[in-house]
């Protein structure tokens, strides 16, 4: 997409014309105009662009910041993307490693050690044999190995 098909798009949205009409007229793909209308804040409803002044083609969305759940540092929440709780992923990791039983962990999957007959449960991990690496070693036939459990 040129620059110029950007303005365009920008200048036909404000106008209050739909995505349709908006990539026939300029013989772009209809999800094409869909995504760039959404990521530069003109996905809004066309009867809302028709009462508003026209906007500055290169004015962005308003953007609200909210706290980090983890370490409270400022986190910007960008209009038409998902909602953000934590600056980083370093702040989500250590959040998560603190508040585990706040998990909703659907993807438990329980097995039986095939070594010592022992049930144990793993998130997420669908394909364990053995419920260490002591039994894993002593199954292949190894006496030294570390215990992980």
């Amino acid at each position: 997409m040129t620059h110029e098909e950007k303005k365009l798009i920008g200048k036909m949205r404000s106008a209050g014309h739909s995505y349709v009409r908006i990539a026939q007229e300029l013989d772009i793909s209809i999800n094409s105009v869909k995504s760039y209308c959404r990521r530069h804040g003109l996905g809004a409803d066309r009867a809302l662009l028709e009462t508003q002044p026209l906007q500055a083609e290169s004015s962005p969305p308003p953007q609200k910041a909210t706290a980090c759940e983890q370490c409270g540092s400022p986190v910007r929440q960008e209009a038409g993307r998902k909602y953000r709780r934590f600056c980083s992923d370093t702040c989500r990791q250590a959040w998560w490693t603190v508040h585990r039983g706040e998990m909703n962990r659907r993807a438990m999957h329980h097995f039986v050690c095939e070594y010592c007959g022992m049930q144990f449960s793993r998130y997420g991990v669908t394909d364990r044999r053995f419920c260490s690496k002591t039994c894993a070693a002593h199954a292949r036939g190894q006496k030294e190995a570390h215990h992980d459990a």
